[in-house]
């Protein structure tokens, strides 16, 4: 079932300035906040959260992000419990992509409950530094484990694996970075799922960003060549 969503920032836009020579290209952020939206324990059914993006020219490719925000009710769920992705599909329906954001964190062969901190607003990047299914010794070294709220940047899970079975050794093959190679206009869905019983939390809120990665104009393409064309000569003139 499509879930309809009036969300409360959706399609910010900002300029990302770049070097001489360089299209300014728009960065695009869709989201909600200020949600309070309950979790269902132990439901594999979840919460979904869908915003439609339309009108933007493709300036493939984007780096993505995304952010989520789920506080505790009461003592909360485990971190550990949750499982949640970001998809995106096209327009036309043709293309579809799913990112793995969280796949019980903490979660191992011996350690089937994961970790059992409680709450989390954090951002996922793939060129972050740390995996976030290993966050809690990184976390508290670093600081970004407040009490037993979990903040900071992370890479996604990745693992599009069964929750109910999934283990650190489960391949990584569902980044964010596929996403990015698409158009984005069409529909982006958050799923959050909490997959074991006792202890709840909210979704307060959740973003993505597409990021459009500068490619150099054919203007300073020429400029470069020049210049290099240039040092050569004066290099060839001082030899002789």
């Amino acid at each position: 079932m499509r879930l309809r969503v009036l969300p409360l920032f959706v399609a910010g836009v900002s300029l990302l300035l770049v070097p001489c020579g360089h299209a300014a290209l728009t960065i695009i952020t869709a989201g909600e906040k200020d949600l309070s939206l309950a979790i269902p324990d132990y439901q594999s059914s979840g919460l979904a959260r869908t915003v439609t993006l339309s009108g933007y020219e493709s300036q493939t490719p984007y780096i993505v992000t995304a952010s989520i925000k789920i506080d505790p009710v009461g003592y909360g769920a485990y971190n550990g419990d949750y499982f949640a992705y970001l998809r995106h599909i096209t327009v036309d329906g043709l293309q579809s992509e799913v990112a793995v954001l969280l796949n019980r964190p903490g979660r191992t062969a011996t350690n089937t409950s994961g970790y059992e901190n409680s709450g989390m607003d954090v951002t996922f990047a793939d060129d972050a530094s740390v995996d976030i299914h290993f966050y809690q010794p990184i976390a508290t070294a670093g600081g970004d484990l407040v009490g037993n709220y979990l903040t900071g940047n992370w890479q996604p899970d990745a693992r599009n694996s069964d929750p109910f079975s999934v283990v650190t050794s489960d391949p990584r093959t569902a980044f964010l970075n596929p996403l990015g190679g698409m158009d984005p206009n069409g529909q982006w869905t958050l799923f959050v799922a909490d997959m074991e019983r006792g202890g709840t939390g909210v979704l307060t809120s959740w973003s993505v960003k597409l990021t459009p990665t500068p490619e150099p104009s054919s203007g300073f393409l020429l400029v470069s060549a020049g210049t290099i064309w240039l040092a050569f000569r004066r290099r060839r003139s001082r030899s002789s």
